[in-house]
């Protein structure tokens, strides 16, 4: 009896990220300056838009970078990249249950950093690094 609790125990482990993290997240996109917008691309396709007074951004979990392309009035446009790491309770659940299987298959064994922060150049300034 004591065994089969264990196994049933074990097994409730797997695809720890995706029961406990989900496959879904929120990324914080701040811009410097503040009335500066992004679009959050992956694929070639936008995804989400961080704009003044709504800067919280919904994302699926995926292997894929995201892309945002940032602009505002004034300022040089900007791209950045975002590469999503892999879940610490995905690691847990390949090394206790399932290798990992059902946090692969749901796309909640990656996450990307809950906060990005682009800041643009006014245009016509020097970019950091070069000299005038």
């Amino acid at each position: 009896m004591r065994k089969t609790f264990l196994a049933l125990g074990i097994a409730a482990l797997g695809g720890c990220a995706t029961i406990i993290e989900g496959t879904t997240q929120s990324i914080r996109v701040e811009v410097v300056p503040d009335t500066g917008s992004c679009d959050v691309m992956r694929e070639g396709q936008v995804i989400g838009k961080s704009v003044p007074g709504q800067r919280d951004v919904p994302v699926s979990k995926s292997y894929y970078d995201l892309v945002f392309s940032c602009s505002a009035p004034g300022y040089d446009p900007k791209f950045e990249n975002l590469a999503s790491a892999l879940s610490p309770y995905t690691v847990a659940s390949a090394l206790l249950v399932d290798f990992g299987i059902v946090d692969n298959i749901s796309g909640a064994s990656m996450k990307y950093p809950t906060k990005v922060t682009v800041i643009l150049q006014r245009t016509g300034s020097p970019s950091p690094g070069r000299s005038s």
